[in-house]
């Protein structure tokens, strides 16, 4: 088992349950190693054997919930879960049920007790990215965008390969700018996502990244540097409607109007198939047209 050779595992620990069918810990090893061959139902029936016969030890709790959240039964993983005592755990035992409990949680609709389990666990394990992504999920989930962002930054930071809390940080950046009540507030919020999403842009090139960068900065009101990654996003996606209509709006902030007056009649040549869109386009054209008389 600790040499990654499951399927030798499974055979050894098969014939020592057969042997002891009583035993929880054989049960317990047998149902770990199937989870590592890839056997999870049967490794399912293995833990919940474990656990039957003994129910006071959360290693086997706490496998047979990690292994209910793979199965994609989060309900029963939170159910199991629930019952075991995170503060009596030890340090590994922690470490180790935090971020099933937490998945658990989150899915069903529990991202407060989630985030207390989170919060706790990420003032011991301060260099686990994983963790404070999930911790940032929970805040995205609870609606809390500052705290989120705030999570997801550190998980970035703690993995900078990490493009998932890459993509993350900057979102919840960019919502909280929204939401932010003061000018201050909302330039810092969508600076700081703006420099991560050009880090995040930089290394993949890929358009929902391009289109990211533009939105921060464009959000940071710095039309220009908006502009550059809306360009860039053009150049994969020319038909993007999405695209188009930013362009518009940074040409618009720039005081070129007929530039701008021209992105959007192209946006509306190529067709918003979403009503919402379509709205946002003929109010920007209006709000052009008005500029220009003026």
């Amino acid at each position: 088992f600790q040499a990654g050779d499951y399927a030798t595992a499974v055979r050894e620990f098969q014939e020592v349950v057969d042997q002891s069918p009583t035993h929880a810990g054989s049960h317990y090893m047998l149902g770990i190693s199937l989870r590592g061959a890839g056997q999870v139902s049967k490794a399912l029936a293995s833990l919940q054997k474990a656990v039957e016969l003994d129910s006071a030890n959360p290693a086997y709790a706490i496998a047979l919930g990690q292994t209910l959240v793979q199965a994609g039964n989060e309900a029963e993983a939170y159910t199991v879960l629930k019952k075991v005592n995170y503060s009596s755990l030890d340090a590994n035992g922690k470490a180790s049920y935090a971020p099933a409990f937490a998945t658990a949680a989150i899915r069903t609709n529990r991202p407060g007790e989630a985030i207390s389990v989170l919060e706790a666990q990420t003032k011991v394990s301060t260099r686990d990215s994983d963790l404070f992504y999930s911790l940032g999920f929970a805040y995205n989930a609870q609606g809390n965008s500052s705290k989120a962002f705030t999570a997801f930054k550190k998980s970035y930071e703690l993995d900078p390969k990490n493009r998932k809390a890459a993509s993350a940080a900057v979102k919840s950046a960019i919502s909280a700018g929204r939401r932010a009540s003061s000018a201050s507030q909302k330039s810092s919020y969508y600076s700081q996502g703006a420099q991560i999403a050009e880090s995040l842009a930089n290394a993949t090139n890929a358009f929902d990244d391009l289109l990211l960068a533009g939105e921060a900065w464009l959000g940071a009101k710095n039309y220009q540097n908006a502009l550059a990654w809306f360009d860039k996003a053009r150049s994969k996606q020319p038909q993007s409607v999405l695209v188009r209509f930013y362009r518009c709006q940074s040409l618009t902030s720039l005081g070129q109007m007929g530039d701008a007056l021209k992105e959007c009649q192209e946006a509306l040549k190529i067709g918003a198939s979403d009503s919402s869109m379509r709205t946002k386009l003929y109010d920007q054209l209006g709000f052009i047209h008005d500029k220009r008389r003026e």
